[in-house]
């Protein structure tokens, strides 16, 4: 009963300290715009560029559930591979501080009898390769307009390095987590731990070994076609409040937003450190003034919430219209 009851201590207080310096970040941001601004932000709003905004995120989440179930497999259908991912995405954008991020692993472990460590390695490779796309894009985003505005060579080199940092990660965090696992071992309570950071490690190898040939060629290309949907996508909603960036600025926005994402700097449906990088973005891009700029992030994290959610209907609509039977059931007629 204690180990229960410190286990749950420990959670909140982990939780608690990761929303509180993006509420914090939240709150100066607020303090910055009014509610005037943020209608004003929405007083261009276009219905025709917002559906657009959730095709775009649709097909990118169809790339991303082809290159989970491809790495899971094949262990469930197609359908609920795209099921599975827009409810990851959801929660991902409505839970705080990356607890979200726990739910996949915990799915295919529920309803597909997937390992935890081998849903949790699965998770880790494939937020790696979309890093370091983000991190592709945020040279790409750098590079495109340093002469235009000098201030931003500065981002070159951050761009470099963290792309070359997530490479060696790909192919040695499992070499890292073996060292972690050694040192554990000298320390009795974290016993637990010790276990299963050694199923993670083997699982982790497992699945980059087998993600060679066709496999290696899906993911690469289900990546790409991921991140330019997702590319169209930030176009869209931005074009949906009448904020007009071109390709290149929306891949340096993309490239800030999503690298700083990994931060614990954000409150409640992420609400934080996203809107300082969009704020940023649009007061470096589009000039325009401290208040209009903040006021102008929140819209786009509001639509960005409207998008996720849509996209996350489909992903239900699709499993309710293909009368894909549960998990259970298809084990009771295997038997």
């Amino acid at each position: 009963m204690l180990n229960l009851r410190q286990r749950w201590l420990s959670n909140w207080l982990s939780t608690a300290l990761k929303l509180l310096p993006g509420t914090l970040l939240l709150i100066l941001l607020v303090s910055q715009t009014s509610g005037d601004k943020l209608n004003a932000a929405f007083s261009n709003f276009s219905a025709p560029y917002a559906m657009l905004a959730c095709g775009f995120l649709i097909c990118a989440n169809v790339n991303r559930a082809i290159r989970f179930w491809v790495l899971a497999r094949k262990q469930m259908p197609l359908v609920e591979a795209y099921r599975l991912t827009t409810t990851y995405n959801l929660i991902t954008a409505l839970v705080p501080g990356g607890l979200g991020e726990l739910y996949l692993p915990y799915a295919v472990e529920r309803d597909y009898k997937m390992p935890y460590a081998k849903g949790l390695s699965l998770l880790a490779i494939t937020r790696l390769i979309d890093l370091i796309a983000v991190a592709v894009l945020l040279v790409i985003g750098t590079f495109g307009l340093a002469y235009s505005s000098p201030q931003l060579w500065i981002l070159a080199p951050i761009g470099i390095v963290l792309l070359l940092v997530l490479l060696a990660a790909l192919y040695n965090i499992d070499h890292v987590m073996q060292f972690v696992e050694h040192q554990t071992r000298r320390i009795p309570l974290l016993v637990p731990l010790t276990r299963f950071l050694g199923k993670f490690t083997l699982a982790f190898r497992q699945l980059r070994a087998e993600a060679v040939g066709s496999v290696r060629m899906t993911v690469i290309g289900t990546t790409i076609l991921l991140w330019l949907f997702a590319w169209g996508n930030v176009t869209m909603m931005l074009y949906t409040l009448g904020l007009p960036l071109n390709l290149t600025q929306v891949a340096l926005g993309m490239g800030i937003i999503f690298s700083t994402g990994v931060l614990p700097l954000s409150g409640l449906a992420n609400f934080g450190i996203r809107d300082a990088g969009w704020a940023f973005v649009l007061i470096l891009t589009l000039g325009l003034a401290r208040e209009q700029a903040v006021a102008a992030a929140f819209a786009v994290h509001l639509v960005t919430l409207l998008c996720v959610f849509v996209v996350w209907v489909s992903g239900h609509m699709g499993h309710w219209l293909l009368h894909v039977p549960p998990p259970l059931a298809n084990e009771s007629e295997s038997r």
